[in-house]
């Protein structure tokens, strides 16, 4: 206010009140013509442009959304520099009165850490008081399907409604392959060979050969070597819980989540939570109670540690004691030496 107050005495202009609101306007929301490569929301926009990763662009546009909403009401001037320990506390606290869970709070600081790091590698600030922002995340009880509730959905006649048969089938692909939803939809026949599906997955550019298993073999064979074209995402998703009821997977599921501060639950069929990731998830962790190593299912999956995998599957506590009963340790007596 006061640097305001005496540029316009240097320039011997009077101070009115039309002209105050402009220049606090420039000063907590930026300079609409301004296109300079330094400022932080065209750069970070820049960004956001040249990201292939359609998934990646919708999350770092919420950020950005959020950012100038975040500044405009907290009165906020954002750039390169202002991104500090100051910011960080009351950028946090603001996102607690949204309600936001710990995840999305997770993101949006992730997101940010993100343009600072792009900004600091072209020398565009010297700024890495970012660098020390911290963003918890608590683990999503998400659910997978066991080898008995794929088999319901293998087993589940659905040749009079098409529309539902093949996204049915497509999911099994990804519950015996462990590809993701980009992988599946690209799929082509030159991609099976010798009883293996090969392919160059899309997020991580490794390419992966996934052995298949007898009724995956049937599938692919049912649609002459290749397999269902994809649908979008979200329709796919709609179709999958109408799927997963025709088959009864109707047991209750309490889910508990974050908002804001505080920690709430509810229940849900569990038709109602499959989507095209639990495909995925499904096939890790039937792979691990199959026998499997932890390395071996990591080769087709691509999770880079160990610790990441261990999150990623889902064992309850009684599966894992059928696991440990079912293991050597607990099935013979043993050999001390005298």
């Amino acid at each position: 206010m006061n640097k305001i107050e005496k540029d316009f005495h240097e320039q011997n202009r009077p101070l009115t009140i039309e002209l105050l609101k402009e220049k606090l306007d420039v000063f907590f929301k930026g300079d609409a013509t301004k296109t300079d490569a330094n400022d932080f929301f065209n750069f970070a926009e820049s960004i956001v442009k040249a990201k292939e990763q359609k998934q990646r662009n919708i999350y770092l546009k919420q950020t950005l959304r959020i950012l100038k909403e975040f500044s405009y009401e907290a009165k906020f001037r954002i750039d390169f520099e202002t991104i500090n320990n100051n910011f960080y506390d009351l950028f946090f606290n603001f996102l607690n009165t949204k309600e936001f869970s710990i995840n999305t709070r997770a993101k949006h600081i992730g997101n940010i850490k993100y343009f600072m790091t792009k900004g600091l590698e072209r020398e565009l600030h010297n700024n890495i008081k970012y660098k020390t922002f911290k963003a918890p995340k608590e683990r999503i009880d998400n659910i997978y399907l066991n080898e008995t509730e794929i088999q319901k959905l293998y087993n589940l006649d659905l040749s009079i409604i098409p529309r539902l048969e093949k996204v049915r089938d497509l999911f099994l692909i990804g519950c015996y392959t462990g590809l993701r939803f980009s992988d599946l939809s690209k799929i082509a026949p030159s991609n099976i060979t010798n009883n293996k599906i090969i392919i160059k997955t899309q997020k991580t550019g490794k390419l992966v050969e996934i052995p298949l298993r007898v009724e995956a073999r049937e599938i692919i064979n049912k649609y002459n070597g290749s397999v269902p074209k994809a649908i979008s995402s979200q329709k796919m998703n709609d179709y999958l819980k109408e799927i997963a009821q025709h088959a009864g997977l109707n047991e209750t599921i309490v889910k508990y989540h974050s908002k804001g501060a505080k920690i709430k639950d509810e229940t849900k069929y569990k038709y109602e939570l499959v989507c095209t990731h639990t495909a995925r998830r499904s096939f890790a962790t039937n792979m691990y109670k199959a026998g499997f190593s932890a390395k071996q299912i990591m080769l087709i999956t691509g999770h880079t540690t160990e610790s990441e995998f261990f999150k990623y599957i889902k064992i309850n506590e009684s599966e894992n004691a059928e696991l440990l009963l079912n293991s050597p340790y607990f099935n013979q007596k043993l050999k001390i030496a005298k």
